[in-house]
């Protein structure tokens, strides 16, 4: 803020308060810089307050949050470039940040942790790579496609250091760190060597065989948005880790971005466009957001508070950004959508009720009130739509009241939309270059890979071949295993 008056709009406080006002006597309105202090524990994690900070009652907790992510990408900045000046530039330097993915249960939140300011660490030339921890089965949890995009490099940690696991990373696009522990010691100097030396020529002979799957969905995530949640509470993690590892199992390859690159015009077109968090806007951003989607003419799915945060929460933002007319409830209730077994866009071959959403109650809610929009599945408990359709020129868009839409749900929109599907519902499919993952996530699966004109299949681990070019492969795929092919030319 370049002043106190602008502050203390922004913080709902007068902007030029009567010194002999009650609330300045009283300390409460703000008129030094040494009155702002780190918020108390018990208000960052106030249990009666929205798990959506609203910017007119709450801007203080957004600033704190935005602050931390700020401060600790630029301490890494700094450390950063002592490296840099210090070995002349011979040394390459990383960091250990942008896990906004990653599951926080039980440790902490994303938020205070300051993982939220990925983009300024990708705009800092002194950072040559980062690392993650160990992916849950083969994704990172960062938005790897932006990393990619800036030119830095994404070491991944794991502690099974087997070809498996090294040929995991390169199907992923990744480099790999054994990460030691007293279960899993650091292998042999020779065992070293020999899994180097087998990684690289994978590696080498992948990006020779070609690129036969190129990602038809991405996976859209903001960082801004997210310092406006609540940290440590179900929504965040329902809205970035949960709605990510559904949109990661679909059956297709999935690109993860920052939203500022898409707004950037850094993204190729996606058959499948899927925003987790892009709640806080402007409305130049919700017109250029608007526009590009528009122009690319894939699905859209917007999840839960897409555009309600300008200067307040609203429904009126909503609207501009998804074409879709909603009205805010701020009273606290249960936020849980149910699809009919059997109705679009769940299985016709399901015979119970699909659920998803939040387990507890929650605070804001937002209830469609569009007669136009087609309804897919309501509200739990109620005859309000929890998930709707509309079109933007011939491309669906669909908007989904609760976050954690499932895999199988995405899968069915994905289809009714043309695009066909590597693997069933429920698996995670990764491929880079000449190489593809496939990992199952519940119980046995039935899986059927639709081979490209012009690659045959080869399982990595056992040499052995699996089908010839143009063919279909079937395969069964226990939870919790992974297939890795290599499709040659």
């Amino acid at each position: 803020y370049v002043g106190l008056p602008v502050l203390r709009a922004a913080w709902g406080q007068p902007r030029r308060p009567l010194l002999d006002s009650p609330g300045v006597k009283q300390g409460y309105i703000i008129t030094q810089w040494s009155q702002i202090t780190i918020p108390a524990a018990p208000r960052l994690f106030d249990p009666v307050a929205p798990a959506l900070y609203d910017p007119p009652v709450h801007q203080q907790l957004i600033d704190y949050q935005q602050f931390i992510s700020a401060q600790v990408a630029n301490t890494i900045a700094d450390l950063a470039g002592v490296v840099k000046e210090t070995t002349e530039g011979r040394k390459l330097c990383g960091v250990a940040y942008g896990h906004l993915l990653d599951d926080w249960s039980g440790q902490g939140s994303v938020q205070l942790a300051g993982h939220l300011a990925l983009s300024q660490i990708l705009a800092t030339p002194q950072i040559d790579f980062l690392v993650g921890p160990p992916p849950p089965q083969l994704f990172p949890t960062t938005a790897l496609s932006s990393v990619i995009a800036h030119n830095k490099l994404y070491l991944a940690q794991g502690d099974e250091h087997t070809p498996q696991r090294l040929a995991q990373a390169a199907a992923s696009g990744v480099g790999f760190i054994h990460l030691a522990t007293e279960e899993a010691p650091v292998p042999s100097s020779s065992a070293l060597k020999q899994a180097r030396a087998a990684f690289e020529a994978l590696a080498e002979q992948s990006l020779k065989d070609g690129q036969p799957f190129v990602p038809r969905v991405a996976l859209v995530v903001d960082e801004n948005s997210a310092t406006y949640l609540k940290p440590a509470c179900e929504l965040t993690r329902v809205v970035l880790t949960e709605q990510a590892r559904q949109v990661q199992r679909i059956g297709l390859p999935v690109d993860v971005w920052l939203l500022d690159d898409l707004l950037a015009g850094l993204l190729p077109d996606y058959q499948m466009y899927v925003f987790a968090d892009a709640f806080a806007l402007t409305s130049s951003q919700r017109e250029a957001l608007h526009q590009r989607l528009a122009a690319a003419g894939g699905v859209v799915v917007w999840i839960y508070a897409a555009g309600a945060i300008e200067q307040a929460v609203s429904g009126a933002s909503m609207r501009d950004l998804m074409g879709i007319r909603p009205t805010v409830l701020t009273k606290a209730g249960p936020l849980r959508v149910v699809i009919a077994p059997g109705e679009p866009p769940v299985s016709s071959n399901e015979t119970s009720p699909l659920e998803y959403g939040l387990t507890g109650v929650l605070s804001p809610r937002f209830m469609i009130v569009d007669k136009e929009a087609q309804s897919l599945g309501k509200l739990k408990g109620s005859s309000w739509p929890g998930l709707v359709m509309t079109t933007q020129g011939a491309a669906p868009w669909i908007y989904s009241v609760a976050p954690g839409l499932p895999a199988s749900v995405l899968a069915s929109l994905v289809s009714s939309a043309e695009i066909d599907l590597l693997a069933s519902p429920g698996t995670q499919v990764c491929g880079q270059s000449g190489l593809v993952c496939l990992a199952g996530t519940e119980g046995n699966q039935k899986l059927a890979l639709e081979l490209p004109t012009g690659f045959s299949a080869i399982d990595l681990v056992t040499g052995a071949s699996l089908g010839q070019e143009g063919s279909r492969i079937d395969l069964e795929l226990p939870a919790g295993q992974t297939i890795i092919i290599r499709l040659v030319k």
